[in-house]
């Protein structure tokens, strides 16, 4: 049961990442307000930061949570599935994901495809994997601490 909940979370999560893929900028009028709100907020802390370079960390940001949690569900269902290097089959099938995400970009007018962030989204992939790894490593610790404690 748990490892179909982990795949519906992983199509749901993959539907949202290539629904934005699809969209033009000029449909993504939100990402303005964001802007336009951070910079307040960055005039009022009296920092300097430039238009562009917000909008690129702003656009970094978002495909580095975007392929973390992909991983993470990703991860969860291959872990159910009990097959051997689960974390590696994620990362994989993740930075294929993020191998189409951008190949759907390159054809959305207004969009580019990018290598970048094909890198970017393989180094989120790759924090959730961490993420998973540390998990596994303090729940077995805690484990392993109760076994040896009433044994």
């Amino acid at each position: 049961m748990k490892g179909k909940l982990y795949l519906f979370f992983s199509g749901i999560w993959l539907g949202i990442i290539f629904f934005y893929s699809l969209q033009t900028p000029e449909t993504q009028g939100n990402l303005d307000n964001v802007s336009n709100n951070f910079n307040s907020i960055m005039s009022f802390l009296k920092i300097k930061i430039e238009y562009k370079t917000f909008r690129e960390l702003l656009n970094i940001g978002g495909h580095l949570f975007e392929f973390f949690f992909l991983s993470v569900f990703l991860y969860g269902y291959f872990k159910s599935l009990k097959l051997h290097y689960p974390r590696f089959i994620a990362l994989a099938v993740a930075l294929f994901c993020g191998l189409i995400d951008e190949c759907i970009q390159g054809f959305v007018s207004g969009r580019v495809s990018s290598v970048s962030d094909v890198f970017v989204d393989l180094v989120g992939a790759g924090l959730g994997i961490v993420a998973t790894y540390i998990k596994d490593s303090i729940s077995n610790k805690k484990f392993n601490f109760i076994v040896q404690y009433y044994s």
